[in-house]
């Protein structure tokens, strides 16, 4: 799935000074993990750290339904009304916002409201979000499973929209060493990573 630079994807559906969760217009249609996205205006930045697909209402179970379906597509063709009763929402870590038209990296003074248009990022908004690496050390002091491979995404994707990637994950990885210097171990899992 690729959604066009600034395209609304989903809204708002919880938040705080944090982080949001946002539930998604259509299953299974979301920009990846680690992306930088924007909910409401002018803007407040985020990072997808988790994508979850679920029931709509909590209470009711999925069942599998497929034992007689050639394959996956099958079975949304087959009973439509899944497409109503499912649903994808993301979970992002605030990164930035707004402020009289500069875009400033920390937490905004007021979380997003309910309701508010989530979307993807253009290039521009994402080079001003990852300038410098202090993004890194927000993920780091964030309780979030899975942080070192939000970190590799973020940073990977990053990459891709700065003039010379290969520059942009050296600086990248400077930062962790200065991060992860009592951790060894885990600073060279994430640097082989980070060049696989």
């Amino acid at each position: 799935m690729s959604l066009k630079f600034e395209e609304r994807f989903a809204e708002v559906i919880e938040t705080s000074s944090f982080n949001f969760t946002a539930q998604c217009y259509q299953l299974y249609e979301t920009p990846p993990l680690g992306s930088v996205i924007k909910a409401g205006e002018p803007g407040i930045f985020a990072v997808i750290h988790s994508i979850k697909n679920g029931p709509v209402d909590a209470g009711r179970r999925v069942f599998p339904r497929g034992s007689n379906e050639e394959n996956e597509d099958d079975i949304y063709r087959n009973h439509p009304q899944l497409k109503l009763l499912l649903s994808t929402q993301i979970e992002s870590l605030v990164i930035g916002y707004y402020d009289n038209s500069a875009l400033r990296i920390g937490l905004p003074p007021s979380p997003p409201h309910l309701h508010a248009f989530v979307s993807s990022c253009n290039p521009s908004e994402i080079m001003d979000c990852t300038r410098d690496f202090s993004i890194v050390r927000m993920f780091l002091r964030t309780p979030m499973p899975a942080v070192d491979e939000v970190i590799i995404a973020f940073l990977t994707l990053a990459a891709g929209y700065h003039n010379d990637p290969k520059q942009f994950l050296v600086e990248a990885g400077k930062s962790l060493v200065a991060e992860f210097s009592q951790d060894m171990m885990r600073l060279n899992t994430l640097l082989r990573r980070l060049t696989a």
